[in-house]
Order: C-alpha cells, then structure tokens, then sequence
C-alpha cells in the first residue's frame, strides 16, 4: 500500500490556481480515522467553514477540503492537484489506489484529467529553450509567463499547446 503522508501548511507550494479533480466519497473524519490525516478549520470568505488538508503520496501533492456546514448530509471531500502536476489522470490513480477508493465510487470526475496540456519555456540569451512548467489550462500557463515577464529579466517566456499522449 502506499504511504499517505500529511503536509504542512508551508509544503502546499502552488504558483497559479489549483485544479480540482474529484469528489471523493469520504469525510474528514474518515481520513483521520483510517490515515490519521488531521484537518484544520477555517472561515472561507463567505462560504462558511471549511476544513483542509494536504496529503502527499508519492511526491505527488494533494489538497483536499470540505465544507460541512453547507453540505450536512454529504460526506465528501474534493481534491485538488497543483496547478503544475504534470499528470492529473497518473495522480488520481495514486490516490485512488493508496485510499483504496474504486473509480466508480467518485462523486464527481474531471472530465479532461491527463498529461498537462501547456507548457511554459524560457529562451536565454544564448537561444537556449528550456521547460520551466507544464499546466492543465492555458490560463494558468499565461499567468505564470507574464509573472516571469514583469521580473524584468533578458529571457523570453512563451506558452505552447503540447500533445504527449
């Protein structure tokens, strides 16, 4: 089985917006009884509270949340991947497996998981073209290049539509 570690707060190290990428049939309290995974509470800006965790398994990094107050008869949590995992669809089958959680009991799916889809390069000053990130969605690929671009250094960043499959 695969080992399911608890993340601090510090090791959720996102740089543009999170990617939701399935409800999973579970609570909180079924994750800390069965994984010892603990959440903490928090007002979520007008949505109530909220409680939130970060897993990793693998060196694959999760977010998972809920709001209990909003949703009293539902016992779920919705996880979310790093806006730069490299493979959404490889890391639900990582956390499936290590919950023992089969597919056909997810509440909700993303329909569009797999290998990320844009990719981010910097040209140096020499013509040197590098990979700096992948991301699920264009919008998250842009907003990271313009925020390279406004540092004001002498390389070029550009974003690109990328097919591994």
């Amino acid at each position: 089985m695969k080992k399911i570690e608890q993340l601090d707060e510090s090791e959720w190290d996102e740089i543009a917006d999170p990617e939701p990428i399935a409800v999973l049939p579970l609570s909180p309290e079924d994750l800390s009884r069965t994984h010892g995974i603990e959440f903490v509470e928090f007002d979520d800006d007008g949505m109530g509270l909220c409680q939130r965790t970060g897993i990793k398994i693998d060196g694959t990094i999760f977010a998972l949340f809920t709001h209990p107050q909003r949703f009293k008869d539902k016992a779920w949590l919705t996880v979310e991947t790093r806006s730069f995992e490299k493979d959404s669809e490889k890391a639900l089958s990582v956390l499936l497996e290590a919950l023992m959680i089969q597919r056909d009991k997810l509440l909700w799916e993303r329909e569009d998981l797999g290998p990320a889809k844009w990719v981010v390069n910097r040209i140096d000053d020499n013509g040197n073209e590098f990979e700096m990130y992948r991301f699920q969605n264009e919008h998250s690929a842009n907003w990271i290049r313009m925020k390279y671009e406004k540092r004001g250094h002498k390389q070029t960043y550009f974003v690109k539509k990328v097919d591994d499959r």
